[in-house]
């Protein structure tokens, strides 16, 4: 869509164009949809390429209304690359509106990461690293950050979802990103996504203070060989 365009008219995050997704009712399961993923452009598994993270930007309502059974409206589902029946390494941010306000809970925790109480464009990013031994649980730092690129909301996992778990040595490289878990009707069955994308995260170079880290884009998008420091990772973390 346009900036400014579509059903809901808003402006695009980045740019002058992006996408709004329509509910396909029971999709999911009787009464709820989910049938909008995207595998980041590639069409084959891809191998392990280092550090890396996947991100999807969602405009998020403060004031949609409470979904059924006053639960998620939405989940933003993300799995990196993994063998084969193996979701380990899959987790979820799941939000849940109030009315006036959206929560963002990680994997059906209780307590919040952050509560959105502002509406506009937000970025949704898992990161992926291996541990130090083959054997060793895969590690991920799923984080939220509003317009500004200011991170409001974090925790970190590992990869033991049902299903797995998945360990170091069969992790992968870009998996896929799923809106699903979408109640049919809430939010008029549309809502607007920006920026998906796969990228690199690598030790900081000359240009990063502190020992941040630098993005690398390694799939076609809006950030390919654009380098920058992400505030989050200024502690080497």
């Amino acid at each position: 869509m346009p900036s400014g365009g579509g059903v809901l008219g808003v402006p695009s995050a980045s740019g002058n164009y992006h996408a709004e997704l329509t509910n396909i009712h029971d999709s999911y399961s009787s009464g709820f949809g989910g049938a909008e993923y995207s595998y980041f452009g590639f069409t084959t598994p891809q191998p392990y390429p280092g550090p890396f993270y996947q991100s999807i930007s969602l405009y998020v309502s403060a004031n949609w209304p409470t979904a059924i059974y006053s639960g998620p409206g939405i989940w933003i589902d993300m799995s990196p690359g993994q063998p084969s029946g193996n979701s380990g390494g899959e987790h979820n941010f799941r939000l849940t509106p109030s009315g006036s306000s959206v929560a963002v809970t990680v994997d059906g925790q209780t307590v919040p990461i952050a509560t959105i109480t502002t509406s506009g464009w937000y970025r949704f990013d898992m990161t992926y690293r291996k541990g130090a031994n083959p054997t060793d649980l895969v590690s991920t730092d799923m984080n939220v950050y509003d317009s500004n690129q200011i991170l409001i909301g974090t925790a970190s996992v590992v990869s033991n979802s049902p299903g797995g778990p998945l360990l170091s040595q069969d992790l992968g490289g870009a998996g896929y990103v799923w809106m699903t878990v979408w109640p049919n009707g809430w939010a008029n069955d549309v809502l607007a996504i920006d920026n998906v994308l796969v990228a690199l995260l690598t030790p900081g170079k000359d240009d990063c203070k502190n020992g941040g880290w630098q993005n690398f884009a390694y799939s076609p998008g809006p950030f390919k060989n654009q380098g920058q420091c992400v505030s989050h990772f200024a502690s080497g973390k």
